[in-house]
């Protein structure tokens, strides 16, 4: 269920022209990044992934990741919004969340269809705890959005140019949570 989702946001974000950070933690003991998702991230343009970068800590905010993300974000801009995947939704997720909004470095959507934990409860507990989150900091914001909700978002109407496109990747058969 998590990976179909993070698949479908992987190939909209590549139609998209949206870059990519990608981080595994300790791929010794825990294995790379699922070959379904590999697999996408393996038909993006080399200048639209950054990583993978291996950690060890919880939270992806590394120094590479740091790095990316000083380059993908414009102070001038008036949207620096990163869309957060993967699991454990309430280990590494939630403290990635944490660290972005607690160092206002970005405001952060988290697609509920797209994180995931070993039990539901954890999931859930994650998903309120990130709703929580977004009052800590007075610039940067989280929301929890379903993966289709985020897809048409980023195109604000039917008359975009990717529309037809982004459309035939949100499938209507994609089971949802």
């Amino acid at each position: 269920m998590v990976v179909d989702g993070t698949v479908m946001m992987l190939k909209i974000a590549k139609e998209l022209n949206s870059p990519v950070i990608v981080t595994e933690q300790y791929v010794k003991a825990l294995g790379p990044t699922v070959s379904e998702i590999k697999e996408v991230l393996d038909t993006f343009p080399p200048h639209l992934v950054m990583g993978p970068f291996e950690k060890k800590q919880f939270s992806m905010i590394i120094p590479p990741v740091r790095q990316a993300l000083a380059r993908l974000t414009h102070p001038d801009e008036q949207v620096n919004v990163a869309v957060m995947l993967g699991v454990e939704a309430h280990v590494c997720v939630q403290q990635t969340v944490q660290a972005l909004l607690y160092e206002e470095l970005i405001d952060v959507i988290v697609p509920r269809d797209c994180v995931s934990s070993r039990n539901q409860e954890d999931k859930d507990a994650a998903i309120e705890t990130i709703k929580q989150l977004t009052t800590v900091s007075k610039k940067s914001k989280a929301c929890i959005m379903s993966a289709e909700s985020i897809a048409f978002n980023c195109l604000r109407t039917a008359e975009h140019e990717k529309f037809k496109a982004v459309s035939a990747l949100v499938k209507p058969d994609r089971k949802r949570d």
